[in-house]
């Protein structure tokens, strides 16, 4: 941008589109202290629902996964544009699952799918594109995060990263509390 527009740019850091980045080696293994709320949540999903699994999303899991977000989309509507563009790309995976370069994995109760998360891997990088999970179920988020990230980490994997908070207090606090080791800066550009 230099090149073409010179130094006449103000550089403004976007703070709701930050990524949040962690290290796969922590995020996995959730040991010391730092991460006590996350292994009590999983531990208490672990309790709560001993007939848990997780699996890869693949076509027998698929339909399943599609018919658990259209229940999740149906209770959790929101009407901004960045929820409606989320959605649309959502289903228009979900569709086209099998020709995209991403993977999935969903977390099942039973019969029931109650989570499922979307990514790849770009360098070193696990990243996580779509996380969606059932907030009834006690602690499915956390168990969902950690699962996903322990099933397609590989040894190459040294980061997870978990994307952007939109701005949102509550999912910024909890992006916080898994212990970022660094938050990937945005900036926007204005030319004078």
């Amino acid at each position: 941008l230099e090149k073409r527009y010179g130094k006449n740019m103000i550089w403004t850091p976007w703070r709701d589109a930050f990524d949040y980045v962690y290290d796969k080696d922590a995020f996995v293994s959730m040991t010391g202290r730092k991460y006590h709320g996350q292994r009590n949540h999983i531990n208490k999903f672990n309790f709560l629902y001993p007939n848990h699994r997780f699996t890869p999303i693949c076509d027998n899991t698929i339909e399943a996964v599609r018919a658990f977000y259209i229940r999740y989309a149906a209770e959790n509507i929101k009407k901004d544009k960045t929820a409606k563009a989320e959605h649309e790309s959502i289903l228009a995976w979900l569709e086209e699952y099998r020709l995209c370069h991403m993977f999935g994995g969903c977390l099942w109760v039973g019969d029931r799918v109650v989570g499922f998360s979307v990514g790849e891997h770009l360098g070193d990088t696990l990243h996580v594109h779509i996380e969606k999970a059932d907030y009834s179920y006690t602690g499915a988020y956390p168990k969902l995060a950690n699962s996903f990230a322990s099933y397609f980490s590989t040894p190459q994997t040294h980061y997870i990263n978990r994307q952007d908070d939109l701005g949102d207090a509550g999912l910024r606090r909890s992006k916080l509390s898994y212990r970022p080791v660094f938050l990937l800066e945005k900036y926007t550009v204005r030319v004078l």
